[in-house]
């Protein structure tokens, strides 16, 4: 089913927006309070985008009737997924990691954050829809990073052409959608095409759900990325826009990721407001109640969308 804007719920005390697309998380919601509709937009790829002021977050951006980004809090997403494989990189492989690709991310907040290292030389930055990235820029433009010479920009879908060359690329982050059953970004030959352009000791980022109570999210991703590299590990942050109030990562690589490193030496940009050494080091502890097989909320139809 496809779905064009969120459920918006009036409560005595206010107006929350709540994601429509719910099959995968029936029994388990998160509103946030909304202010005013800015605007609305459908692009020519038939992505209906939607902005919204919040009471406490910001501007939050809506796409199909999901959740993509608030202004007040996504930074914990971002800073999560580009610090954690970048900082392994540099203690553990190579001094310097130079060309990254980033896949997805149309906000601009991942490609922003890997620009504040300065030994990156390049940027290849895929995006499917490039009106929902110049609506990011228009709404959000605080996080875009379109003008910095080092990246290149690519209308297109990753999963269908990845217009990279071969070991060309030293650390790859995946900012897409939800990993449910049929999402291309989450499959064997997707990450065999993208292991194509990786370097042999590359690191790849994903998000990926959580594994509590998102068991289900996890074992896709989990079991796609086993059949293409030899080692991953799953490590989460908190924000609270989310739906259970945190959100996973998985890392691959075909070699060993030491997940836990010595960071104070390394080089840790300036103004982040979440990443720092000892919340890398905790990101990979898990809680007992973390288990891999197990969903406190079970999904409806399996835990996958129509």
């Amino acid at each position: 089913m496809k779905y064009t804007e969120p459920y918006i719920v009036s409560f005595p005390t206010g107006k929350f927006a709540f994601d429509a697309n719910t099959h995968y998380r029936p029994m388990l919601q998160h509103g946030i309070e909304i202010t005013r509709e800015i605007a609305r937009h459908e692009t020519a790829m038939g992505q209906h985008v939607i902005i919204y002021d919040t009471t406490y977050l910001g501007r939050a951006i809506y796409i199909d009737g999901s959740l993509q980004s608030t202004q007040k809090d996504n930074f914990a997403y971002r800073e999560m997924l580009t610090h954690v494989p970048m900082q392994i990189l540099i203690a553990s492989y190579r001094s310097n990691p130079s060309n990254v690709l980033v896949i997805g991310g149309g906000d601009g907040g991942v490609v922003a954050e890997v620009l504040k290292y300065p030994f990156i030389e390049g940027v290849v930055w895929q995006d499917l829809d490039e009106e929902v990235v110049n609506i990011y820029s228009t709404y959000m433009p605080e996080r875009q990073a379109l003008h910095d010479s080092r990246v290149d920009f690519v209308q297109g879908d990753a999963t269908l052409n990845l217009r990279v060359r071969d070991n060309s690329i030293d650390l790859v982050l995946i900012d897409g959608v939800d990993p449910v059953q049929g999402a291309s970004l989450y499959n064997s030959s997707f990450y065999n095409e993208v292991k194509r352009v990786m370097t042999s000791d590359a690191i790849l980022a994903t998000m990926t759900g959580t594994i509590w109570p998102d068991a289900y999210m996890y074992s896709l991703t989990s079991e796609a990325i086993a059949d293409c590299f030899n080692d991953q590990a799953y490590y989460w942050a908190v924000q609270g826009s989310c739906t259970p109030g945190t959100i996973g990562f998985l890392l691959a690589g075909s070699i060993y990721l030491p997940a836990k490193v010595i960071l104070e030496d390394t080089y840790v940009p300036l103004g982040l407001k979440y990443y720092n050494a000892r919340v890398h080091n905790a990101a990979f502890a898990m809680p007992d109640c973390f288990k891999k097989t197990e969903t406190l909320v079970p999904p409806q139809n399996g835990g996958y969308n129509e």
